[in-house]
């Protein structure tokens, strides 16, 4: 997590770091560091997040966890 300092609130808070997880090389990445195709919502609620792995470079979709 990154601390950094909100102005506007006038307080200290984190930033979290979304995680995804690539089926093709078995890694789990930083969602920053990836290329973004695609969001939607699966059938519980959650975000799925296509993207293309920056190590394999194939499309792969995943929940975002974090």
């Amino acid at each position: 997590m990154e601390r950094y300092y909100n102005i506007k609130m006038k307080k200290y808070q984190y930033k979290r770091e979304i995680q995804v997880y690539c089926s093709h090389c078995k890694m789990w990445i930083n969602e920053d560091t990836t290329k973004f195709v695609n969001i939607e919502e699966g059938m519980q609620g959650e975000d799925k997040l296509t993207f293309i792995c920056p190590d394999c470079g194939q499309t792969s979709t995943s929940r975002r966890y974090g």
